[in-house]
């Protein structure tokens, strides 16, 4: 007599559930990953049982509060059934504790990309690791952890995120056309990246059609016009900008705060924004006053960072600390840019009125608070929401999904502002316009802003009540640039 087959609900084999267990605990071997990895393979039903096994982790991580993205679930499929999660949720003891930390990454990284067979590093220069309401212009779209096709590709409406072989990482949103050259190179034909380079992806270089951008292990961004103009600015760290694309003895070094623009026509590397003010921190007085206006503990510089305290069970009432104020009557009638990287407290992160913001106010009287009418323009930052823009009052963006480089809500955030209060800005718009880019993601694209001749920045800390927990957030690398062009003398 013919055996059957078992049927679709029972395990695929003994042990299977074990082993996707130990995977997110962090403790399968080399041998068993290796015949795992074959197995996903060749079963497509050891396939739809990782799948289903993933998603109740994933679920149980949430409902512990970690959140997770509504889209995100519902492309997993059906819940797994009741009685399966009860039985998983029996053995909660043995691995809750271990996935919160580390097996809790690798469990939500192959949540959000689904498995994929490793392809031999030369055959995988780049891959799609993250996308966001992403379409692409081509016959067969490229898939989350697949690699990317050789050949220009175009990326036509919302953002993605590019991982190379080498270890830098891309964000991009649409309009972009680009080729992957290798796998530390990429050619730019137009739009707007933000590349983010570890050290041990020194010397990444993207190619635009005006010359070359070699990175040193930062972060930068780099925008390719439709005539081929380039402009590039560094965020941290520094890169190395050649002009047209024959080799150079010595070319141009940007470091942080600066900007230049490459142009096909013109030989000469425009520089486009200098340094007004760099903050690292690293000394107890530095070029931003500081100031502190909450009793108790008052904010520190250390560790090359200014640590701000934040939340605190002995607070019964809610509290706003402004930790910086500048006037920067210098950002009036130019273009200018402030950014910052910081990092919120890891405790209390589901509190929803906890924040950190950047405000931007006409800087008469006392300092608006980021959600009052009297204040121009806020970034703020919190665990609940991630990241959100706020102007006169209003919120004009906001998003829940920072992908790019980390999933972790407490940070870091790395917060790029561009004002544009140029004459010629004022001339054709009516009125300055203020971008806002978090973690390589543009939240907000030149949106109108009025704040006078006395532009002042706060930086603001805010927590509500007794029970939002207690920590530090941490700010980093605070930089002003203001345009080259306004002032020679600069």
């Amino acid at each position: 007599m013919t055996a059957q087959p078992p049927p679709e609900t029972e395990p695929v084999s003994p042990g299977f559930e074990a082993m996707l267990s130990a995977l997110v605990d962090g403790q399968l071997s080399a041998t068993d990953q290796a015949w795992l990895e074959q197995r996903l393979t060749d079963d497509p039903r050891a396939r739809a049982e990782y799948r289903d096994f993933l998603r109740t982790e994933f679920l149980l991580a949430w409902e512990i509060g970690y959140g997770a993205d509504k889209e995100l679930l519902d492309s997993l499929g059906p819940a797994p059934s009741v009685d399966r999660v009860a039985g998983w949720l029996r053995r909660a003891g043995s691995w809750l504790l271990p996935l919160m930390a580390a097996g809790l990454v690798a469990g939500l990284m192959l949540v959000f990309f689904p498995f994929q067979p490793p392809p031999p590093r030369d055959e995988a220069p780049a891959m799609l690791t993250a996308q966001r309401s992403a379409r692409w212009q081509a016959a067969v779209p490229p898939a989350l952890g697949e690699p990317l096709a050789s050949g220009p590709m175009q990326l036509v409406a919302g953002a993605a995120q590019i991982t190379f072989a080498s270890g830098a990482v891309i964000a991009m949103t649409a309009p972009a056309e680009f080729e992957i050259l290798g796998r530390s190179r990429m050619f730019l034909r137009s739009g707007r990246i933000t590349p983010f380079v570890p050290e041990s992806a020194k010397g990444f270089t993207v190619v635009s059609p005006s010359g070359e951008v070699i990175d040193l292990g930062t972060e930068f961004s780099m925008a390719v016009a439709a005539d081929g103009a380039t402009d590039v600015f560094v965020i941290s760290g520094e890169v190395e900008v050649n002009q047209g694309h024959a080799a150079r003895e010595t070319p141009v070094r940007l470091s942080q705060g600066f900007a230049a623009r490459l142009s096909v026509v013109n030989p000469a590397t425009g520089f486009t924004q200098r340094p007004l003010l760099i903050d690292h921190f690293d000394a107890a007085s530095g070029p931003l006053r500081l100031l502190d206006v909450d009793i108790g503990p008052g904010s520190e510089v250390r560790n090359g960072g200014l640590w701000i305290p934040i939340g605190g069970s002995d607070r019964r009432s809610s509290l706003h600390r402004v930790v910086l104020l500048n006037d920067f009557s210098s950002l009036a009638g130019r273009r200018s840019t402030i950014s910052f990287k910081a990092t919120l407290p890891s405790a209390g992160t589901a509190a929803i009125h906890r924040w950190l913001a950047l405000v931007l106010d006409g800087g008469q009287g006392d300092p608006p608070r980021a959600y009052e009418p009297a204040a121009v323009a806020a970034v703020m930052v919190s665990p609940q929401w991630q990241a959100s823009v706020r102007s006169n009052g209003q919120e004009v963006a906001t998003t829940r999904k920072l992908f790019a480089r980390q999933g972790d809500a407490v940070g870091p955030y790395q917060v790029v502002l561009s004002l544009d209060d140029s004459a010629w800005t004022r001339h054709g718009r009516g009125s300055a316009i203020i971008s806002v880019m978090v973690n390589g993601l543009e939240l907000l694209a030149e949106h109108p802003i009025t704040f006078g001749d006395r532009p002042r920045l706060t930086l603001q800390t805010y927590v509500a009540g007794p029970n939002g927990g207690r920590g530090w957030a941490v700010v980093d690398d605070f930089s002003v640039s203001v345009d080259a062009t306004k002032n020679p003398g600069l």
